[in-house]
């Protein structure tokens, strides 16, 4: 049995989505890049799913990217725990 990264509500059928001008631009942007080379990984027994937060929380993922990515930074903390509650708690 071959696993896939599971299918995502709004996935991109009519294309990538828009992305800022300037620095939050680049970075999703090769997010975006990364994200395209890791779905097509497959992955079999024992793997029997594959959550993407850059799928499944992109939204809530791009708008705190835009907010504090604004000008250049030594180090950009990211996190994403999916806790006992469902997806995309962060804390």
């Amino acid at each position: 049995m071959e696993t896939r990264g599971l299918p995502f509500p709004g996935a991109w059928g009519e294309g990538p989505p828009a992305l800022p001008e300037g620095l939050a631009g680049a970075f999703l942007r090769a997010e975006l890049d990364l994200n395209a080379e890791l779905r097509a990984m497959v992955f079999t027994q024992p793997v029997c799913y594959v959550y993407n937060p850059l799928e499944y929380a992109w939204e809530s993922h791009r708008l705190y990217v835009e907010m504090y990515c604004r000008s250049r930074k030594e180090v950009l903390f990211l996190g994403m725990n999916p806790g006992p509650f469902g997806m995309v708690q962060t804390g």
